[in-house]
């Protein structure tokens, strides 16, 4: 009887032993990723720059709110300029007005003379 030869060098299904690696790999990559959690919570100071940029955020939202005043205040300002201008104006007429109504009273006093009051 002749024997024959196998002509596949594998066998049709291919068998692969995992063995004790996968839990390994397992145990490697939860330590990497606790290690990595660690690190980065170290290198951000345990939570202060979170503190940090929360005050940052607080402090342009009170920058903000201060500008508007700010904007407004001058606003009052300019309005406020604008009516003691008129104002000023105004007085100064009011003083023209009653400067050339006092000749006139003066100069009908002469004319007529002063009375007693």
């Amino acid at each position: 009887m002749v024997k024959r030869r196998n002509k596949f060098i594998t066998k049709k299904r291919a068998h692969i032993k995992i063995g004790s690696s996968l839990p390994r790999y397992i145990v490697i990559a939860i330590l990497s990723l606790i290690l990595g959690f660690g690190l980065t919570y170290y290198y951000f100071d345990a939570g202060n720059v979170t503190r940090t940029l929360f005050k940052i955020s607080e402090l342009e939202s009170l920058i903000n709110t201060n500008e508007s005043q700010i904007l407004e205040l001058e606003l009052q300002l300019q309005i406020n300029t604008i009516e003691s201008e008129k104002l000023k104006n105004d007085l100064k007429t009011a003083k023209e007005e009653n400067n050339a109504l006092k000749e006139e009273v003066l100069f009908y006093e002469k004319i007529v003379g002063k009375r007693k009051r």
